[in-house]
């Protein structure tokens, strides 16, 4: 999936698919669901969301400078914005579209 965004006046592709994932081991060293989970439970005071918007950002144009200069060249990164608009690709790739069994169950007689 894909998304773009205008941040501090600037196009910024992401981009979030099946290998995200990994590329987030390979890249930080973390594991992506664990750091999913803070993200999930509101902890956006953590770097946990930048290395997501970041990896998001580097698949999308492998030619971005590395994190910290990255996030240096926008004057204004509006965090809260930002991932208001970036969960949807973030926590696209850990929903299922199996069916919840559990729901369309019949009542047992």
């Amino acid at each position: 999936m894909e998304k773009v965004l205008t941040i501090d006046g600037k196009q910024v592709k992401f981009v979030a698919n099946g290998s995200t994932p990994i590329r987030y081991m390979a890249e930080f060293g973390k594991d992506y669901f664990e750091e999913l989970t803070e993200i999930e439970k509101g902890n956006l005071s953590g770097m946990s969301f930048y290395r997501m918007v970041y990896l998001m950002a580097k698949t999308a144009n492998k030619d971005i400078p590395p994190m910290e200069e990255w996030l240096a060249s926008f004057d204004k990164f509006p965090i809260f914005d930002v991932y208001e608009q970036l969960s949807p690709l973030i926590f696209a790739n850990i929903k299922t579209n199996k069916p919840n069994k559990k729901k369309n169950r019949l009542p047992k007689r």
